[in-house]
């Protein structure tokens, strides 16, 4: 099957359609469809005369903006893919992905420029920098001008795409390890926006505010769900509590986009009581756990929006599971609001061993394979990786441990590498840290593994008492022990201001098991 990017052809139609319909909102700026068709019509032409043709990648490196839309669009509109790129990364760590990309356009916003000249030079690929915004004087090429006096491309020559051709390029969050470079398909990015239509009941009169930043898969995801039907996304970059409270307010936002760490920033703010939410008919959430206290503080906080959570990698386009609405207020099952929820639609689970790979029996714990199409084409320049990750049968390995229940919701563990083995036992962090964070005192917690001596590695917790109280870690033990095993428990407790979380708000359990691990090794 061939046919124009999905991004693309849903821009294209409503621009046809409701051309002065808002598609973008960015602080006090709004962009009709018919504005945002034509810009990226710019840009494609604009790109097509420095060399950028189908297959090629090219860098952003920038906040969430209507520029990172046209951007993507207008390349999609070649088959080129614009890959955005965290700017909360180092130099040297911008220069990798860059290098790694063969990018040889780089588009960077003004703000960031002082990184971007950094990172070029650590880049042989480039060969092109566009500045994006105020304070671009003496750039290169400056993008209003760059993108305004080119032809716009024709709808004839829009590049021509499979299904097995790339739609997206991510960089995965690095929790684990060095990033890597996860190619979407085309015919994986049409099966999730249909997904999304019917998930989050997307349409011409939905203003989606995804929280997340654009480099993040649920963050793009969620933009091109809301394009593809016709509706607004809000380019949000604050993403403290009263930040997330004003924009909802503001712009009248019908559906939104967070991570935990985010729902805890607004229900803690001062105005989230008073503040006039009403426009929220969904609230979606994923990227990282949410204690069930949090979560029970949040729908009662909204409790007329409809909350559902979406569990899912950048390797699936950011969809495995859905938890959704009904399941959220089942009374029968409470015990399912600590699940990830269900398979979504065409999607298949399976549970198997993490070592020998056999399908594990049903209630036992066993990591996550799914098929899918919207399952990741591969990762980039990385064929031995990426065939590590697949299976003989077109399953895809997603390194993450569950078990399911005899309705098929999924209660997700850890993750495979995460499991604490101690004594011979299995000890899963997430079953010890819901215990922790019940302590009234404890505002967040993470366990990682410590070397022992005798029982191989234990338990550690990381906790960061809630504001106004001193938390001593004996307590913290004593509880544990007061509801788990006994060696489930850590046996060492360090109170911290707060815990290493990457832009999307997951957790860094490597910085965590590296800080345990320097710790251990410094002399006395």
């Amino acid at each position: 099957m061939s046919s124009h990017h999905p991004l693309v052809t849903g821009i294209e139609s409503w621009a046809d359609r409701t051309p002065d319909a808002t598609a973008v909102i960015e602080k006090d700026r709004t962009v009709t469809y018919a504005a945002l068709r034509e810009g990226s019509r710019r840009v494609a032409g604009a790109l097509a005369s420095l060399g950028i043709d189908k297959g090629a990648r090219l860098t952003y490196l920038g906040k969430n903006s209507v520029e990172q839309v046209e951007l993507t669009t207008g390349a999609g509109m070649l088959g080129a893919v614009a890959v955005p790129v965290n700017w909360r990364l180092s130099t040297r760590e911008v220069a990798s992905l860059v290098t790694h990309m063969e990018a040889t356009v780089l588009v960077v916003q003004a703000g960031l420029l002082d990184l971007g000249r950094d990172v070029v030079p650590q880049c042989p690929t480039v060969d092109h920098v566009v500045v994006v915004g105020d304070g671009a004087e003496g750039a290169e090429l400056e993008w209003t001008a760059w993108r305004d006096s080119a032809a716009p491309l024709a709808p004839e020559d829009y590049a021509e795409l499979a299904d097995d051709d790339v739609a997206a390029q991510l960089y995965t969050s690095g929790t684990s390890g060095n990033p890597k470079g996860v190619m979407l398909g085309v015919a994986g990015m049409r099966a999730t926006v249909a997904f999304l239509h019917d998930a989050w009941a997307l349409g011409q009169d939905a203003v989606l505010m995804p929280v997340l930043p654009w480099f993040h898969v649920g963050g793009i995801g969620a933009a091109a769900g809301a394009l593809h039907t016709g509706g607004a996304i809000v380019a949000q970059n604050e993403v403290s509590g009263g930040d997330i409270i004003d924009a909802v307010e503001r712009h009248g936002v019908t559906s939104m986009v967070v991570a935990p760490v985010m729902i805890q920033g607004v229900c803690a703010h001062p105005s989230a009581r008073t503040a006039d939410l009403s426009s929220l008919k969904l609230v979606s959430y994923g990227a990282s756990p949410i204690s069930p206290t949090l979560l029970r503080e949040f729908l009662d906080l909204l409790p007329d929006t409809t909350i559902v959570q979406i569990y899912g990698m950048t390797e699936t386009w950011g969809t495995i599971t859905l938890l959704d609405g009904a399941a959220h207020h089942d009374a029968d099952h409470p015990e399912r609001l600590q699940s990830a929820g269900r398979a979504i639609n065409h999607l298949e689970i399976q549970l198997r061993d993490p070592f020998i790979g056999a399908p594990v029996a049903a209630g036992e714990v066993g990591e996550v394979w799914v098929k899918y199409v919207g399952t990741m084409l591969g990762y980039f320049k990385q064929p031995e990786l990426t065939a590590e990750v697949f299976s003989d049968d077109g399953y895809m390995r997603t390194n993450d441990l569950g078990w399911q229940d005899e309705g098929g919701f999924l209660f997700l563990c850890d993750r495979v590498g995460d499991m604490i083995v101690s004594g011979g036992e299995n000890i899963f962090p997430t079953e010890v840290e819901d215990v922790i964070a019940s302590h009234p005192q404890v505002a967040e917690v993470a366990v990682v593994g410590v070397a022992h001596p005798k029982w191989g590695e234990t338990p550690k917790a990381y906790v960061v008492p809630t504001a106004g109280t001193t938390l001593e870690p004996d307590a913290v033990i004593e509880h544990a022990r007061a509801n788990l095993a006994h060696y489930k428990c850590p046996t060492s407790v360090e109170v911290v201001e707060s815990l290493p979380r990457n832009p999307s708000g997951k957790l860094l359990r490597r910085v965590l098991r590296s800080a345990a691990s320097d710790s251990a090794a410094a002399p006395a």
